[in-house]
């Protein structure tokens, strides 16, 4: 397949294929009540979001469904509020552990993995958000986005 560029016939090429980032999104919540996607053999279920305070948290628990490996989040982590302002991610945690929030973690087959992402403060109450927005790398190097789309913020 071709497409016009500039007036002159161009072919994309592969390592522009390549560096498209994959994106799943997330409408609402499956039969069993739950908001799960799988994605590169790791199935990511938002268990729920919380506002104590300013700082609104998330959690999720990953479990990953292939050999045991290396887990990271990368910039950006985003939770958005009802005005469309995105909220960056200031903390990780990974069961009770604290993470600096870019670090890697190990992801065992089959071992639930509770992940805490702690965001940064907000003026307001976000009650509802548009979406949360995670990005990580797998295990081929691709860039991924799940996004979760209209998050209830208790």
């Amino acid at each position: 397949m071709f497409f016009k560029l500039g007036g002159e016939y161009a072919k994309p090429s592969v390592d522009f294929a390549r560096a498209q980032t994959l994106f799943t999104e997330n409408e609402s919540a499956n039969l069993f009540g739950k908001r799960s996607e799988t994605v590169d053999n790791v199935s990511m279920e938002l268990l729920g979001c919380d506002q104590n305070g300013q700082s609104p948290t998330c959690m999720l628990e990953l479990i990953n469904k292939s050999a045991d490996r290396d887990f990271r989040f990368l910039n950006p982590i985003s939770l958005f509020e009802e005005t469309g302002g995105a909220l960056g991610l200031s903390q990780l945690r990974v069961g009770d552990a604290k993470f600096d929030r870019w670090d890697s973690f190990q992801l065992i087959r089959n071992v639930p993995t509770r992940v805490t992402l702690i965001f940064e403060a907000t003026k307001g109450r976000v009650k509802q958000s548009p979406a949360l927005k995670l990005t990580f790398r797998d295990r081929e190097n691709k860039d991924n986005v799940l996004k979760f789309n209209e998050v209830k913020v208790n």
